[in-house]
């Protein structure tokens, strides 16, 4: 068990410094301070914005109603129970877990589709969630689904210009600001003319966007498989908890600590 337990708390402690080293690389490649090729960017390589301050050149500062075309779902009646009982995938916020969403909860039909003003949305868009305990949760769609109304689907105006991947990242570091600005009491309410209205800072060529949306993205992937590591390991620990004693489990031999 002491074995188990060691490899535990060096998986916890190799995640720690992920998420760590995950928020310095948001902080810094999305501001341009750290190029996407690892190496720093000089002083002279900023122009000074009056209103933003320092920002890369070859960069610039977009409201997101400037880059995308924004738009949110609906829910159709509950009232009648055949609504929900189709093929075509609908989201919630609730959903808006993980870095990507691959299927829905719930399906609705054609009849509810065309009962509602729900919209279709294209795989690899972002989604937004606007409204209650998972306001500022964001995702990228990888299926062709609809949404409920708390559910902002931001795709790009021209997908040449914007990266889905950059956008993700670059809302996951808007959001702590963006629930700031409307906390007050109680839970958020993120509209979307609130988000509409938000700027983030871009890099004109798409190229750049991809590259730092990558060295990103491989950091989530690494959390992962580390968080899938450390869940096998307590997965473990239960077992020979409960079954050593009696000999149904045994340590396997070949595990390592890392």
């Amino acid at each position: 068990m002491t074995l188990v337990d060691a490899a535990i708390e060096a998986s916890q402690s190799s995640i720690a410094a992920a998420q760590n080293l995950k928020r310095g690389l948001m902080q810094n490649l999305l501001t341009g301070k750290l190029k996407s090729d690892g190496t720093w960017r000089r002083d002279d390589e900023f122009n000074i914005d009056p209103k933003f301050g320092r920002v890369p050149k070859g960069w610039a500062y977009k409201r997101i109603r400037e880059i995308t075309n924004s738009y949110a779902g609906a829910t159709p009646s509950r009232a009648d129970e055949t609504y929900f009982q189709g093929e075509i995938p609908w989201v919630k916020s609730s959903e808006l877990k993980n870095r990507f969403l691959e299927n829905a909860e719930e399906k609705i039909s054609e009849a509810a589709f065309a009962s509602s003003s729900t919209k279709w949305i294209n795989p690899y868009t972002v989604l937004f969630a606007m409204y209650g305990a998972t306001a500022g949760d964001v995702t990228i769609l990888n299926i062709k689904a609809c949404s409920n109304q708390a559910v902002l689907a931001l795709p790009s105006k021209d997908s040449e210009q914007l990266d889905q991947m950059f956008l993700y990242y670059a809302l996951k570091r808007a959001v702590p600001k963006l629930i700031e600005i409307t906390q007050g009491g109680g839970q958020p309410n993120l509209s979307k003319g609130l988000i509409d209205k938000s700027y983030i800072c871009v890099p004109c060529g798409i190229d750049e966007q991809r590259d730092i949306a990558s060295s990103l993205d491989a950091i989530d992937c690494l959390i992962e498989r580390r968080m899938g590591r450390l869940t096998t390991l307590g997965n473990l620990k239960k077992a020979l908890m409960q079954n050593l004693l009696t000999g149904k489990v045994r340590i396997p031999p070949d595990l390592k600590i890392e």
